[in-house]
């Protein structure tokens, strides 16, 4: 998904006498008038730095994955329905077609990850390479990973996992040794359909004298580890057996 931002520009005026007055020079004459400043228009970071000579000549670009239950549709929606993230997409994939010179087709496998997965093997053993990106959940991918099936996208050429679109924290977990081959972020739907939040008791906080976890989130601080040591701070041996 890319975010444009519209940055307005702005004109100033200044009222004055009706003849045209030129800035004098030192030496009498009129002096050249100098150009105005400007700073440079800040990069958009959620935009990506292909060159603008990426050209695919007509390629389609093939994505295998799952469909069960509320799993379908993850980079590829068949039309616009007026939902803004299913529009979304749709539009982006138009404009990366049109861009790129390029298709986008998802190949999807109902029975979800193991069927997917079991699609992927098969077409990796048979040397076909048919599809250019799998989506699956991590744990399946994993086991894809270590069985050899995928490629190691660190070092692949205008793949920057550093960019913002891509999940930072599962970029950690999922590195090992200058490789890395999975990776998430907001292009996917999933993405959307399984974000997961947190909810606390401020009674409790309150109770028990510990602060508020909102700087805390806002520091980047909020890991699971920090959960746990809160966890700590609220535990009651209730009945006095040490458990």
């Amino acid at each position: 998904m890319v975010l444009l931002m519209l940055l307005p520009s702005f004109a100033s005026c200044a009222a004055g006498t009706k003849e045209d007055v030129s800035p004098v020079s030192s030496d009498g004459g009129n002096a050249a008038p100098s150009a105005p400043e400007t700073e440079p228009e800040p990069v958009d970071p959620w935009l990506d730095d292909l060159p603008d000579s990426v050209d695919l000549n007509g390629r389609t670009f093939n994505i295998l994955s799952r469909v069960e239950g509320e799993i379908f549709n993850e980079f590829v929606t068949d039309e616009m329905t007026g939902e803004v993230i299913n529009d979304a997409i749709f539009q982006r994939n138009l404009n990366l077609e049109a861009r790129l010179n390029a298709g986008i087709e998802n190949t999807e496998i109902p029975g979800g990850d193991n069927a997917a997965t079991s699609e992927l093997e098969r077409n990796v053993t048979a040397g076909s390479a048919d599809y250019d990106l799998f989506c699956s959940n991590s744990y399946r991918t994993a086991d894809s990973a270590y069985k050899g099936y995928l490629l190691n996208l660190i070092g692949l050429e205008h793949v920057d996992l550093s960019k913002p679109y891509w999940a930072k924290g599962l970029n950690e977990a999922a590195s090992m040794g200058g490789r890395q081959y999975f990776a998430t972020g907001p292009m996917s739907l999933g993405f959307y359909r399984y974000m997961m939040v947190d909810l606390f008791n401020k009674n409790l906080f309150s109770t028990a004298g510990i602060e508020m976890p909102y700087q805390t989130v806002l520091d980047g601080k909020w890991t699971l580890d920090f959960q746990n040591s809160l966890a700590e701070g609220f535990y009651q041996d209730l009945n006095g057996n040490g458990e």
